[in-house]
């Protein structure tokens, strides 16, 4: 799923011949549609799942928007030297 999320702009999800998600990374791997995904046999990836533990306020479906997430609630990193 990582490639998936890091790849493309939208993802479908189906179970059972019936679209079950549609929509941005973002929104199908998002903490609440995790059961649902699991239908599929599908588990967000590994940064979703983390930003989601560390209750992060956005969807972070690839390694780079975790990062993302992670720097901007850190706020501005100190500066060297003085």
């Amino acid at each position: 799923m990582e490639f998936a999320a890091e790849h493309f702009s939208r993802l479908i999800v189906m179970a059972g011949g019936e679209v079950i998600l549609d929509g941005s990374p973002g929104e199908v791997f998002a903490a609440d549609r995790t059961a649902l995904l699991a239908t599929a046999g599908i588990a967000p990836p590994v940064a979703a799942r983390l930003g989601a533990r560390l209750g992060l306020p956005t969807p972070t479906p690839t390694p780079a928007m975790l990062l993302a997430a992670l720097a901007a609630r850190a706020g501005p990193s100190p500066t060297a030297g003085g």
